[in-house]
């Protein structure tokens, strides 16, 4: 009658398999795998030393236990229910190592599962400067711009403007440095525009426009008036210094460009406002 089989973990006799046995919950191997993480984590030559000597220590003594074991069991080179002692002990060899990879992701899993709640409370501590949320920008379509050569008190409409140009002034910085002082300090100076470019597509046979280049002939003041899609406005006074025809290709269009300088300060409203005023 045959050898009932069965699993090396139950009923074995052996003295090898008590000491491999115990050899799967020795503390050893949890030993070298944390201290195989602390080394990979150490900070500083002084616990590198220290992990590294840990690990070294329990590796030495894991070792011994396994000579131990192999000792015990290749003492007996009968069948042990079924599987020889070397089978029994390459099993349980196997068994160690799954649960010590097992060990090191558990404790991996850990690791980074603390490391990620730190942060987060770390980041919950400290407070944000304001709320933001994200918004769209005002597109420029839609913006409508007029002229008047009576001061504003009609206005004609800027038919086909491409480019408007920088709408604006800065003042110019000016030292004001004093002996009181250890650094240079500097005032708001006077204010200055830079020139100004309107470039308009060319409609031989609109008045309104005829009229704007008529005004740039006469180098005249005009007013100016622009009109944004979310209703802001903006008014300044314009001195006209000619206009040009700029130069393109065959398949181009004919466009103009207006040239001048601002002549007073941006005056900024809101075409809403206005309305309801």
């Amino acid at each position: 009658m045959p050898a009932p089989t069965t699993t090396p973990f139950k009923d074995s006799g052996l003295e090898g398999n008590k000491v491999i046995r115990q050899l799967i919950a020795n503390k050893y191997q949890i030993a070298i795998n944390r201290a195989r993480l602390n080394l990979a984590s150490a900070k500083t030559q002084k616990q590198r030393e220290r992990y590294q000597a840990m690990l070294e220590r329990n590796t030495k003594k894991l070792a011994e236990v396994k000579a131990k074991a192999a000792k015990k069991a290749s003492q007996h080179g009968r069948k042990v229910k079924g599987i020889t002692a070397r089978h029994f002990m390459e099993a349980i060899q196997r068994k160690v190592d799954q649960n010590a990879v097992a060990i090191v992701v558990q404790q991996a899993e850990t690791a980074v599962a603390e490391l990620l709640k730190q942060e987060k409370t770390a980041m919950a501590n400290h407070t944000q400067l304001y709320d933001y949320k994200a918004k769209e920008p005002v597109l420029l379509g839609g913006t409508h711009s007029q002229f008047s050569t009576d001061g504003g008190v009609t206005w004609i409409p800027l038919k086909g403007a491409k480019k408007l140009g920088d709408i604006g002034d800065i003042a110019e910085s000016v030292e004001c440095t004093t002996i009181d002082d250890d650094r240079n300090v500097y005032c708001g100076g006077l204010k200055d525009s830079a020139e100004k470019e309107l470039t308009i597509y060319y409609y031989d046979d609109d008045a309104d426009q005829k009229a704007l280049i008529a005004a740039a002939e006469a180098l005249e003041t005009v007013r100016i008036r622009h009109q944004w899609p979310n209703g802001t406005r903006a008014a300044y006074d314009l001195k006209l210094l000619s206009y040009q025809i700029m130069s393109g290709t065959a398949d181009g269009f004919m466009q103009l460009k207006v040239s001048g300088r601002q002549a007073s300060d941006v005056s900024r409203s809101n075409a809403d406002a206005e309305q309801g005023d």
